[in-house]
């Protein structure tokens, strides 16, 4: 090997590890920092947005003030019967709200919590606005003298977050009323927040972490519906939030791990965020690793070939590489690696500024995708509808109609409520349970169509009456469930067959149970009769008293396993007049076996197998053991008799009906949930069962 090549493997391998060193201290490094910044950056971007918010919120109730103190507000609360007056106010108090874009309405109380003027015209003298707000803590502090902010809370008339601002209106020192606007967090976040993050990354929010926004609230004031659905930021629940007033967390949201910084308000008392996702902080320098092996690989065989003449090239070329590469991680994506060469390093290159140019792409992106939003409209498919207190359609949207079988809303309009009802006693029901509850949930009746198709539906409606309890106007919901309930007919249906069937399987199966019993006994009874016919008066009765058992109908095919056993003794007492000496049987039954339920005339045919087959096969006296015990759950069953297995015999027409029926009908009651086992063992053949203790079928205890 000649010096020159030792050289060039030299060079080679110092300047690979120099590389893959160098490009890794430079991740690293480069990450450190680049987290360092982000966090730096977030902790700023926080506080001044908090202080940005609270000052304008004192702004805001400053300028609330400004206008408690006009001549207009104080004679409108003077004077609230002026119509003029009033219809003046409402419309400076809709322009205030359409120059303040936070703001969703800008309202005027009297010291009763009335509605003298508002923004939104309808609410003026609404009394369901007066009863939320008379029950609001700013609005009480606000009748003593002192300003108030309240908020962030589920507001009761749009359903949404909202902050609300109460001033006092006074009149030589005395609080004559109180001014009210209302602010939504949603608007807030969206039209004062988010343009302050134009042009820089990540989110920037305000929230009530402790507020419930899961929680479904029905809007009680119709003039103030908001159709685009709060969303909840997605941030979760972190100590950290709740102990400290301001700090750097990191969490996953929506599959993403995310750098924020945070930082509670006093007044209102709500969190800032700013948050950004972790891989933005390390986009710069995500894709260093796999540059580094694109040079390693690329540069190497050029310096083992090219020799000395590479050497100097390639080192330059590899320094401008490294020098962007920190460019990337100081964030200048914008910068390009400029290489005359057209070797493999020239390449290289080109594929880092490729590189470079899909991050920046990325970022710019990024940067758009963060600055768009998007709203969430449903079409409901429920008719929706409002109605006078003499049944006349005020409003209604096109479910209603369809739902009703017209062609139009402008037809629905000719028509009244009451000729929709099928049955005029619904609608009794109906008026009676608004006079007493003011609202009906979930009350199903039969509607007709003016085809004459009968439809049934489900109804939700609020009433409201005046003072003298009269209906002035009724909102409603009606969702049609004919298809719904018809299902479920049907389903119903399928299910009382599907159980008639199963009953009639079951009955099929003990028919098929008794009489192989009765055929085996008029066997015993016919061997007695020709030997010992003295023994059978007392074969009769014990025959009779088995009889009354397994004759007996059974409440849905159950028994405890105690019946059961008396039954098998019944059984074993007439098989003992039949072989005498020649059968020995013994019962061991656990704490509490003999009180399990389980189907009927499981055990006798298990017994009547084992005498069969032990008869045929044992050694005399044929030994039989019983033994049942309740173990984790299950009911244990086993029958033992000495002998051996006798398998069935090669082309008989169908196996032993005594073992296949107990197998049908422990499927038809348990379905898989059972076993059936079994064995061999010492000269002793076992056939084990275990059932549950509640049948998949499930029948009446017997107790």
């Amino acid at each position: 090997m000649n010096l020159r090549l030792k050289f060039t493997i030299l060079i080679g391998l110092a300047i690979t590890a120099a590389v893959v060193l160098a490009t890794s201290t430079v991740y690293w490094i480069a990450r450190e920092e680049l987290e360092k910044e982000a966090a730096h950056r977030l902790q700023q971007t926080t506080s001044l947005i908090s202080t940005q918010v609270e000052a304008r919120f004192e702004a805001l109730l400053r300028s609330v003030d400004v206008w408690a103190r006009t001549d207009l507000v104080q004679k409108a609360l003077l004077n609230p019967h002026d119509p003029a007056l009033i219809d003046r106010v409402n419309r400076t108090f809709a322009d205030i709200v359409q120059n303040e874009p936070v703001l969703q309405t800008f309202n005027l109380f009297d010291t009763r919590a009335a509605v003298v003027a508002s923004s939104i015209s309808e609410r003026v003298g609404l009394q369901v606005a007066q009863d939320v707000v008379k029950e609001r803590e700013d609005f009480r502090t606000a009748l003593t003298g002192k300003y108030a902010v309240k908020g962030p809370f589920m507001g009761l008339s749009s359903g949404q977050p909202v902050i609300s601002l109460a001033v006092p209106v006074k009149a030589e020192g005395n609080v004559i009323g109180v001014l009210r606007p209302v602010m939504g967090i949603a608007d807030f976040n969206e039209k004062l927040l988010k343009p302050l993050m134009k042009g820089l990354e990540g989110k920037l929010l305000i929230f009530a972490p402790d507020l419930d926004t899961e929680r479904k609230i029905k809007p009680v004031d119709p003039t103030l519906v908001i159709e685009t659905p709060y969303v909840a930021p997605g941030i979760p629940s972190i100590p950290e939030i709740q102990r400290n007033n301001k700090g750097i967390v990191e969490y996953t949201s929506g599959g993403v791990e995310r750098y924020a910084a945070f930082q509670w308000m006093q007044q209102p008392r709500a969190l800032v965020v700013v948050e950004m996702p972790l891989r933005d902080v390390l986009a710069p320098i995500r894709h260093i690793q796999y540059a580094t092996v694109v040079i390693v690989v690329i540069m190497v065989p050029f310096i083992w070939v090219l020799a000395g003449i590479a050497v100097r090239p390639l080192l330059s070329n590899l320094r401008a590489c490294l020098q962007f590469a920190r460019s990337i991680r100081d964030g200048h994506l914008e910068e390009r690696i400029r290489v005359k060469s057209r070797d493999d390093v020239g390449e290289l290159a080109a594929g880092l500024n490729e590189m470079a140019e899909r991050l920046e792409r990325q970022q710019i992106a990024l940067k758009e995708s963060e600055l768009k939003y998007r709203s969430i409209f449903e079409t409901t498919v429920e008719g929706i509808f409002q109605a006078s207190g003499d049944g006349r359609f005020l409003t209604a949207n096109p479910a209603l109609a369809r739902i009703l079988g017209v062609d139009s809303t402008e037809t629905l309009f000719r028509h009244r409520v009451h000729e929709f009802h099928a049955h005029p006693r619904d609608r009794e029901i109906l008026m009676d349970e608004f006079q007493k509850e003011g609202e009906v949930t979930s009350y199903e009746f039969d509607i007709r169509r003016p085809d004459g198709e009968i439809r049934r539906c489900l109804f939700n409606g609020l009433a409201h009456m005046d003072e003298g309890g009269r209906f002035t106007m009724i909102q409603g919901i009606l969702h049609d469930v004919t298809r719904e309930r018809r299902a479920e007919a049907a389903k119903r249906h399928a299910e009382t067959a599907e159980r008639l069937a199963l009953r009639a399987r079951l009955q099929a199966l003990r028919y098929q149970i008794n009489p192989h019993f009765i055929f085996n006994v008029l066997n015993t009874i016919d061997v007695l009769s020709r030997k010992r016919p003295e023994r059978i008066p007392d074969l009769l009765q014990k025959l009779a008293f088995y009889l009354r058992y397994t004759l007996h109908p059974k409440a849905q095919g159950a028994v405890l396993l105690h019946e059961e056993v008396q039954s098998v003794k019944a059984y074993l007492a007439i098989e003992k007049v039949r072989f005498e000496d020649h059968l020995e049987v013994a019962f061991d039954m656990g704490p509490g076996a003999t009180g399990a339920v389980l189907p009927d005339m499981v055990l006798q045919p298990l017994v009547e197998n084992a005498i069969k087959h032990g008869m045929r096969t044992s050694e005399m006296p044929l030994k039989i053991l019983i033994r049942a015990e309740i173990k984790d759950g299950y009911l244990y069953i086993s029958v033992r008799n000495t002998g051996r297995w006798v398998e069935a015999s090669t082309g008989a027409a169908r196996p032993p009906v005594g073992l296949t029926n107990l197998r049908e009908r422990l499927e038809v009651f348990y379905g898989d949930d059972f076993s059936f086992e079994t064995s061999v063992k010492d000269g002793w053949v076992r056939i084990a069962i275990r059932l549950p203790r509640t049948p998949v079928f499930s029948f009446q205890s017997p107790e």
